[in-house]
């Protein structure tokens, strides 16, 4: 009995000499690498430029951004299948002035049952619901409430960062970062707003006007672009620090591509 006390006593020891070795020893992960969608229709010298410097941007962090120049009709079927990791997209809907509608549409493309590539977010769906329910009583004041706290889940996710807007005719376009939320990869909250802050709006804006020539009006927020926005939510800057220490903060390794 002694002799085999006597060995579980050696063993906790040489346990515990080796243990912080083993925890120092080991490396965090790298950030990850992600695959980037781009549609060939509008890709011009404008394009590449804001890719370039995305790119660029990202590699500073350790985020390897691979990039795929695709046709619009592959693109689509790509984002319809879920068959992405993020894409450099537009979306469109019906604007109707004063009313909930557009943006109940679009909620529900981004979170809900409208969502093409399975996308569901139990959380801000439930907010939906509400919102919905109390923008067809009529009850406007309190659905501007809900909206403001779905908007601030929005904004502390990042799930689909926004570069800027504008609008034509009757329709609204968003310029954003589409981000497949159900990847590994992109699930981790931090990887996305890393990406967010990478985005460099002031540069952006005046090269996507060229493309679309339209006025594009700049914003960090997917729904900047309403009378019923949350004007009080912070502004997302450039920042390549702020990118690389929200890496650094959630435990992936402080690195750069080359």
């Amino acid at each position: 009995m002694k002799k085999k006390y006597f060995y579980e006593i050696i063993f906790l020891f040489v346990l515990l000499l080796f243990t912080p070795f083993t925890i120092s020893a080991k490396q965090p992960p790298l950030p990850p690498e992600i695959g980037l969608l781009v549609n060939d229709f509008r890709y011009t010298e404008d394009t590449a430029l804001i890719i370039d410097q995305i790119v660029q941007d990202a590699a500073l962090c350790g985020i390897k951004l691979n990039v795929e120049i695709i046709d619009y009709s592959d693109l689509m079927w790509r984002v319809y299948f879920g068959n992405f990791e993020m894409v450099m997209f537009s979306t469109t809907a019906w604007y109707k002035p004063d009313s909930f509608d557009t943006i109940l549409w679009l909620l529900e493309f981004y979170f809900g049952d409208f969502n093409w590539w399975g996308y569901y977010n139990p959380e801000i769906k439930a907010k939906i619901n509400e919102l919905e329910l109390l923008y067809l009583s009529g009850l406007y004041e309190e659905a501007t409430v809900i909206f403001h706290e779905i908007e601030l889940l929005i904004y502390e996710g990042q799930y689909y960062p926004a570069i800027g807007y504008h609008f034509d005719d009757t329709l609204i376009h968003t310029h954003l970062l589409l981000i497949n939320n159900n990847l590994n990869s992109l699930f981790d909250i931090a990887v996305r707003k890393a990406l967010s802050f990478l985005i460099d709006r002031e540069n952006y804006i005046p090269l996507i006007q060229t493309t679309y020539s339209e006025t594009i009006s700049q914003t960090c927020h997917l729904f900047g672009w309403s009378q019923y926005h949350d004007t009080s939510l912070p502004y997302i800057p450039h920042s390549i620090g702020k990118a690389a220490s929200t890496l650094a903060k959630a435990g992936y390794r402080p690195c750069r591509i080359k």
